[in-house]
């Protein structure tokens, strides 16, 4: 008899706990779950961890402001990011003048900031700045070094 008690004891505790998983069904894919919640790692976002933040950046961006100084003319018009090989933090950025690609510069991408660094012929160029939440903004500056820096905003 103090066995079927115990016995029915048991299967009530058991039955009162719930044992399953919370994370047992859920794709967090490069990020962890932690409790039925996706945990993504720096660089991805979204409910399961689906998106690399550079994808949102990528695209064009058309110059809408431009304050070098009297001096100097800025002929770059838009900027295009891409998609670089490397870590989840490389990004592709050209200046484009005249609708032809002008400059190439290799950037990374740190929370919502960029850096991209390149030359042509002969021409160090430092691409700078912040994006938006949205992305759809990048306010910064393009330094063309031992000449001029140029502030700048571009918009997709």
């Amino acid at each position: 008899m103090k066995l079927i008690k115990t016995l029915a004891l048991c299967f009530f505790i058991f039955s009162m706990t719930n044992c399953s998983d919370p994370c047992s069904n859920v794709d967090c894919g490069p990020g962890m779950c932690e409790d039925g919640t996706c945990i993504c790692p720096t660089g991805y976002e979204g409910t399961s961890c689906e998106t690399e933040y550079r994808s949102l950046t990528y695209g064009l961006y058309d110059l809408t402001m431009s304050e070098c100084g009297a001096t100097v003319t800025l002929d770059i018009d838009r900027m295009e990011i891409q998609e670089r090989s490397g870590d989840i933090f490389s990004v592709s950025v050209t200046l484009i003048e005249d609708g032809a690609e002008n400059f190439t510069l290799d950037g990374t991408l740190s929370g919502n900031s960029l850096e991209a660094t390149g030359e042509s012929s002969g021409i160090d160029i430092i691409t700078r700045g912040t994006f938006s939440e949205d992305s759809n903004t990048f306010t910064g500056e393009i330094v063309v070094v031992g000449f001029a820096s140029c502030d700048v905003t571009f918009v997709r």
